[in-house]
């Protein structure tokens, strides 16, 4: 159940608990914190809600993004044996000519260079896969804030989430800024700054994999291709 669901039901006059049976009764924890806190749970819903739209957001440009590699990569792998069919299929190399013991040859060492560059890229695209980010500290947080809770009793009750705040309490302090508008902020910026980050993280691994497939891919696409068309035009 997404936040504004929940949301819109309640401004549209209907009771928590019939809101919360309608959607099917399951409620996320930040929503369950907010009815124990007593924060006003429309202002809470509605913040959840927005942060929700960017994260999802966020998600699906990084998707986008990080699917590029991925394809080039199955790409480059399945280019030498495509081409070999493709000859075989244009009549440019018979069957029996990748039967020889030099095309067979080259055919099994092109298949281990195939093989090797898969492994090599394999690990780069996931070992380019950052951490998950967590904003439920701050999350928290921010709705204990919002229902009057004392930042001690944060503190005793959500240790994470008070130690998250450590950098912004003082900000706050020095400035006169609303802590919980500094927490809205910090939880936008940590979105922003995570899709930055997987963005970037995606166009350089895509310059990177050129580097082993390219050594590996090329070499084997001669293997698989031209050993067996020398041995077609011995032969004939």
């Amino acid at each position: 159940m997404k936040p504004g669901e929940l949301g819109a039901l309640l401004e549209a006059g209907v009771p928590t608990k019939v809101a919360i049976e309608h959607l099917g009764g399951k409620v996320p924890p930040l929503t369950t914190l907010a009815l124990a806190a007593g924060s006003e749970l429309g202002e809470v819903l509605r913040q959840l809600e927005r942060q929700s739209v960017s994260i999802e957001r966020s998600q699906a440009e990084i998707a986008q993004a990080t699917a590029l590699p991925s394809a080039t990569r199955k790409l480059l792998i399945w280019l030498p044996p495509f081409s070999l069919l493709l000859a075989v299929g244009c009549g440019l190399v018979a069957l029996r000519d990748l039967l020889h013991p030099v095309a067979l040859f080259c055919m099994v060492l092109g298949l281990g260079l195939l093989l090797i560059g898969a492994q090599i890229s394999k690990r780069m695209v996931a070992k380019a896969d950052l951490p998950q980010l967590s904003l439920e500290p701050l999350q928290k947080a921010r709705i204990c804030l919002s229902a009057g809770m004392s930042l001690r009793t944060l503190a005793r009750h959500f240790p994470g989430s008070a130690a998250e705040l450590a950098d912004l309490i003082e900000l706050s302090k020095k400035t006169g800024a609303g802590l919980i508008d500094l927490i809205d902020a910090r939880v936008e910026s940590c979105i922003t700054g995570e899709l930055t980050e997987r963005l970037k993280a995606a166009r350089n691994l895509q310059v990177r994999l050129l580097i082993p497939l390219g050594l590996t891919t090329l070499p084997a696409f001669l293997l698989f291709v031209l050993p067996p068309i020398a041995v077609g035009f011995i032969n004939n």
